[in-house]
């Protein structure tokens, strides 16, 4: 029994959807017997994290193109505020740049933008290349590359959110993808 609790940072379900990201503080078996079949026992968990998670939850909105801001609804779940993942993935050409060179997203509830910025090395986003904003690890990418930002990483409440994307350009079309997986206290 000993070999199945380490020392490192694993899943701890307690219930179902509800896990726990947690390293073994201790181990107690009082009376150790090679031949006993069962045995009390008491472990202790430290958790990385002050809440559980859920499964990933996930929404896809389509972008139609010629527009400059598309505006969303999401229903963020759990107890506990969260910071989603918004992907935009542009619709068009295989190869070659679109003409956005930023995109700001606001959350209405929050009243926070976050600008993104510094898409294909000052050329606007690639085709070829999904941008994440990634509210939990503070960070925006364009396909693996970092890209600058400026504004607030937003925590958000369990609620039904409003959000506006807007692009200094016309979108050429494509997906917003949001995904978060549900925290619990």
């Amino acid at each position: 029994m000993k070999k199945n609790f380490t020392e490192e940072e694993g899943n701890l379900i307690l219930e179902a959807d509800r896990t726990f990201a947690a390293t073994v503080k201790a181990l107690i078996i009082p009376d150790e017997h090679y031949n006993q079949s069962k045995t009390d026992f008491k472990v202790e968990f430290i958790c990385s994290k002050p809440y559980a998670t859920g499964s990933e939850e996930s929404a896809v909105i389509d972008i139609p193109s010629g527009i400059f801001t598309i505006s969303g609804t999401t229903t963020i779940s759990g107890t506990l505020f969260n910071r989603p993942v918004f992907i935009y993935s542009p619709a068009g050409q295989a190869t070659g740049n679109t003409l956005i060179g930023k995109l700001d997203l606001y959350v209405i509830q929050t009243g926070q933008t976050i600008t993104v910025s510094g898409f294909g090395s000052g050329l606007g986003l690639d085709y070829s290349n999904d941008v994440t904003i990634d509210l939990d690890a503070f960070s925006a990418l364009e396909g693996n590359s970092e890209l600058n930002t400026s504004g607030g990483f937003q925590e958000i409440e369990p609620t039904t959110v409003d959000f506006t994307l807007t692009a200094n350009s016309r979108y050429p079309g494509g997906t917003l993808t949001i995904r978060y997986d549900p925290r619990y206290l």
